[in-house]
């Protein structure tokens, strides 16, 4: 079916609403079913100054007040958000009608009704047919508007003077000046008169009705009066009445005449309709008279044009224009007596008839800038001043103008807000860039562990089919197998639990021989105690045994020597892990990049491997957190202070653990030459003797030991560290952080080229069969350890390219494919480094990297200080992650590193304290040294400027970049704690037990429960003393 013009004109309308589908289904039902209803598209201004283009329906409405059906105006505004909001319903009365206030209705026309406020909770069902059958309901009870009084005209003579007073009828705009005079006497006062707009020609201000139909004239002798310098009064007759004008004539101005003019007196133009007043000033007296009947004919309204003098348009430069030949008149005689001073007497009407004669157009004041004279003017004097521009038509041009301009700005508001809100629109789009970006990265990760999840599975599931085919072909077991295991834990197990319940039985019984006297007291005492040392012993016995039993082993174990684990819900009991400590605290979270998360009173499940099994409100328990608050012992159950916190560990995504040997000096060097001075020698002396590494005094174990003890004390749960060229010194790495408790990436240093002769590997070759011994045998290391316990993983590490050739590099990136390990390095670090390589090289290091194919999700450089945009593009494209390092870069880097952009691409970052380039092993002073460089982008400018700053980071971006981001870089499910992470936290206190601050916190009004202020307070101020305890997959690092 075709459309309308009006269905159509809907559909272009509707272009910036989003629901245009429904509002124009719901606007032409309403059209259709209201006929006197019309839409248009026009600019509402809000009362804050908005302005939109918004859909309007306007029209009438009909109601029904007492038996008698009247039309209500009203308009009815769709915003934007429509149908989702009510639209504006107002009531608009037209020029003689007023607004009746109700409580549906202000003085202003907007209403409100029950309706809208229900639509504004909820907008299903709601539409404009329902809210106008409202409306005609409330109105036909209380109508909004009611009729404007009307004015009556005066219809006597006394009337029309009194109306015609300054102080009761209205006055021109301004008075018209004295008419030129050319005699000695002082010229005629004359005075537009009043109440003359109503029946004036129709291009008068305020005149919208049509021309009164032609009628008979009547005359009545009105004697004008004027004062001379003798004050006596004389009266002037007054001209001759024109005959009909020519239908093509112009219509004349009012003519001009004084007192004592020689010649024949000019003749005057016909009275206008309506009362008559000429004023003289001699005495304030006023002699007047009336035309009888108020209607004149089109001919005579038209030969009065309201026009104005003003005294600045005689000064004009504007010529006048010469009037046309006078037509042939006939002359209608007033009286020429008049009793001066006394009420004017009866005057017998004359009835002059006219002949027959077509109308006289209308003039255009907007064509002409001056009307013609009247057709018997004489033409005007030499030294008359020149004719005015005509009043009408510059009011005209003024209202038109004043009309547009409102218009225009309404319009311009519209546009701007228009454009605010699409700059927002695109701020918001640009700012949510690199969240998406992140929650990519975020979500990368979780397919590649969801992956190696479903490989391990299948594999699990392949080993059980194949047991189940095993014990299918052999056969039904003998009993004895069925009642006793063949492992010989499983049956010391059943052995202990059943020795414990013989014992828990043996007490119960020996209680109700003492009820009954049958024992006395002292004997009692005494066999309880031996059997409850007993019974300790072998349920601790069964504790350890536990412990080593497979995943899902130990909560059947629990289920059978613990009788209350049988009044679990389904759910829990069939879980395959078992909750072994409970947290109840706040919890800091970043989970995405400048966001901060803040969970007040958090009840947090970690099970026997290290995971975080569940996390709720305190104030919402489920029902397994809330059987382990009943049911777990006080020693497996931390509860932390109201204004304490539990956050992740920090990762340490760059750090050189054999350089600690020598940590905070050496930095006055340029970076080759500190190498070899500083970097080089450590790390040889650490290689050169294997034993020297199993001494306790100045060897490899103490210094990677103490290492890792200071890293947990400032709250690094996870490392990448480079490590040296030797594999035994990186084997001892190892072990030093998985005997403490945190997790390393550690790196055996590949070097088949370097400036010190003494330190590199012999060849590529060597290089290479090196890098892949090193990684069996660290994955061997942590073999017999439980999967979530190990905590150690081998990374390939060629220092940089100076050290590194092409082949080593090719070798290193086809061995990180085919091991599945990651690789690191340094890259565009230096300016140095950077001219040496491309003088020896012939290009960059990132180009090296690429064609070797080091460029992968698996790849972590450090610094890329020298890295410009379309080169950090790269890296985001290949996946690889940047190790930020602020503080090396101030001694060893002419530039610092483009986090902001970084960041705002979508690169993977997380920061590094670069030891020994950097001095510094707490990553919180990384942290704060970001945001300081950043900041220092911007030049040394202080004070307040427009807009965010371009370059500049805030504290809660490097708080995740120190967490999450590290764990996204190493590819861990760590930085953020949260069901199914590990148990990596750190506990953040604030006072003492004496209500005093820790380390260099101090607080003057003792807070009641954590803020985000005293998070940041944290983050700049804290150290090592507000850290109380570390936890480590679970396990307590201290």
């Amino acid at each position: 079916m075709s459309l309308s013009l009006t269905q159509k004109w809907l559909k272009q309308v509707l272009g910036p609403y989003p629901q245009k589908d429904q509002i124009y289904n719901d606007v032409d039902a309403t059209l259709a079913a209201y006929p006197t209803l019309r839409p248009k598209n026009d600019v509402y201004t809000f009362n804050d100054g908005r302005a939109q283009l918004l859909l309007c329906v306007h029209g009438l409405i009909p109601i029904t007040f007492r038996q008698a059906t009247y039309n209500i105006p009203i308009a009815l505004w769709l915003p934007l958000e429509y149908p989702r909001l009510p639209p504006l319903v107002y009531v608009v009365p037209t020029s003689d009608m007023l607004v009746k206030s109700s409580k549906n209705v202000d003085p202003s026309g907007e209403c409100a009704f029950e309706y809208l406020d229900n639509w504004r909770r909820k907008s299903e069902g709601c539409n404009l047919r329902a809210l106008i059958e409202v409306m005609q309901d409330t109105f036909s009870r209380e109508p909004p508007v009611y009729a404007k009084p009307k004015s009556t005209a005066p219809s006597t003579p006394s009337t029309a003077i009194r109306a015609a007073s300054p102080a009761s009828g209205p006055l021109p705009h301004r008075p018209p000046p004295p008419l030129p005079s050319t005699s000695s006497q002082p010229a005629t006062s004359h005075q537009q008169p009043p109440n003359l707009s109503a029946q004036s020609s129709p291009g008068a201000s305020g005149s919208g009705s049509p021309p009164p139909k032609p009628a008979k004239i009547f005359s009545q002798a009105i004697p004008p009066i004027s004062t001379s310098t003798s004050g006596n009064l004389s009266p002037i007759r007054p001209p001759p009445l024109p005959a009909s004008p020519l239908r093509n004539q112009t219509p004349p101005i009012r003519p001009v005449f004084t007192l004592n003019q020689p010649g024949p007196p000019p003749p005057a133009p016909p009275p206008p309709p309506g009362p008559h007043v000429y004023q003289q000033h001699n005495r304030g007296n006023s002699i007047g008279s009336s035309i009888s009947g108020s209607i004149a004919s089109e001919s005579m309204v038209n030969a009065f044009p309201t026009r104005y003098h003003s005294p600045t348009y005689a000064t004009s430069t504007y010529s006048p224009q010469p009037p046309p030949p006078p037509p042939p008149t006939a002359y209608q005689q007033y009286s020429n007596s008049a009793a001066p001073l006394a009420a004017p007497a009866p005057t017998p009407i004359i009835n002059v008839p006219t002949p027959p004669a077509p109308p006289a157009p209308r003039p255009n004041f907007l064509d002409e800038d001056d009307i013609s004279t009247q057709v018997n003017e004489a033409p005007p004097s030499p030294n008359a001043p020149p004719r005015p521009i005509n009043p009408e038509l510059l009011r005209l041009h003024h209202d038109l103008h004043a009309k547009i301009t409102v218009e225009l700005s309404a319009l311009s508001n519209a546009l701007a807000g228009d454009n605010e809100r699409l700059r927002a629109t695109q701020g918001d789009l640009l700012a949510g860039e690199p969240a998406i970006r992140d929650e990519m990265a975020r979500l990368e990760a979780v397919r590649s562990v969801c992956t190696t999840v479903g490989d391990r599975l299948q594999d699990v599931v392949a080993r059980a089919e194949a047991n189940m085919h095993h014990l299918k072909s052999k056969g039904d077991p003998e009993v004895d197998e069925l009642v006793c295991s063949t492992a010989i834990v499983y049956n010391q197990l059943v052995d202990l639990i059943a020795e414990d319940k013989a014992i828990e039985d043996t007490m119960y019984h020996l209680h109700r021989a003492l009820n009954s006297g049958r024992i006395d007291l002292e004997r009692f005492i005494r066999t309880v105690r031996i059997l409850a040392q007993e019974q300790f012993m072998k349920r601790a016995l069964i504790e350890k045994i536990s412990e080593g039993l497979p995943i899902g082993a130990r909560f059947h174990v629990n289920g059978i020597a613990d009788p209350h684990y049988n009044s679990l819900p389904a759910t829990t009991t069939e879980m395959s892990v078992t909750i072994t400590q409970v947290f109840i605290g706040n919890v800091v979270n970043t989970p995405a990049l400048g966001q901060l998360e803040i969970l007040q009173e958090q009840v947090i499940l970690v099970d026997a491997h290290g995971f975080i099994a569940e996390m709720c409100p305190l104030a919402a328990p489920t029902p397994a957190a809330l059987h382990y608050l009943h049911s777990m012992p006080a020693s497996s159950i931390v509860r932390l202070p109201p204004t304490s916190f539990f956050s992740p560990t920090f990762i340490d995504l760059h750090l050189h653990a054999p350089q600690f040997l020598y940590l905070g000096t050496g930095l006055h060097l340029p970076l080759l030459i500190w190498l070899d001075e500083y970097a080089y020698r450590a790390e040889e002396r650490l290689d050169s003797d294997p034993e020297l590494a199993r001494k306790a005094c100045y060897g490899v174990a103490l210094v990677y030991l103490r290492l890792a003890q200071r890293l947990a004390e400032n709250g690094t749960g996870a490392v990448l560290a480079f490590g040296t060229i030797n594999e035994d010194t990186n084997i001892i790495l190892a072990e030093a952080f998985q005997a403490v408790g945190l997790r390393i990436f550690v790196g055996k240093l590949t070097m088949d080229q370097s400036s010190r002769p003494s330190y590199r590997e012999p060849s590529t070759s060597a290089s290479l069969v090196s890098a892949r011994s090193f990684i069996r045998r660290c994955r061997g290391l942590v073999s017999a350890v439980p999967p979530p316990l190990r905590l150690v993983e081998p990374v390939l590490t060629p220092r940089f390219v100076p050290t590194c050739s092409d082949a080593v590099l090719r070798g290193l990136a086809l061995i990180s494919r085919g091991e599945k390990v990651k690789i690191q390095s340094h890259l565009a670090e230096a300016h140095d480094q950077i001219d040496y390589v491309r003088q020896s090289r012939g290009k960059s290091d990132i180009d090296i990297f690429h064609d070797a194919g080091i460029l992968s999700p698996r790849a972590i450089f450090a610094h890329c200080t020298f890295l410009e945009l379309p080169e950090l593009g790269r890296l985001r494209e290949a996946g690889s992650a940047v190790a930020h390092c602020p503080l090396s870069n101030a001694y060893f880097s002419t530039l610092p590193f483009c986090l902001r952009e970084a960041l705002d691409m979508g690169v993977k970052v997380g920061l590094g304290t670069d030891v020994a380039g950097g001095y510094q092993v707490d990553i919180m002073g990384a942290m704060r040294q970001a945001v300081i460089t950043a900041r220092m982008r911007n030049g040394m400018q202080t004070e307040l400027v427009p807009g965010d700053a371009p370059f500049s980071v805030d504290w809660k971006e490097t708080l995740y970049l120190a967490t999450r981001g590290g764990a996204i870089a190493l590819e861990l499910n760590t930085g953020v704690l949260q069901p199914g992470a590990p148990w990596d936290a750190q506990r953040i206190d604030f006072f003492n037990g004496a209500g005093q601050g820790l380390g260099d916190m101090d607080f003057f009004d003792m807070p009641t429960m954590l803020t985000e202020a005293m998070v940041e307070k944290w983050w700049c101020l804290g150290n090592s003393h507000n850290r109380l305890n570390m936890w480590i997959q679970g396990r307590k690092i201290f």
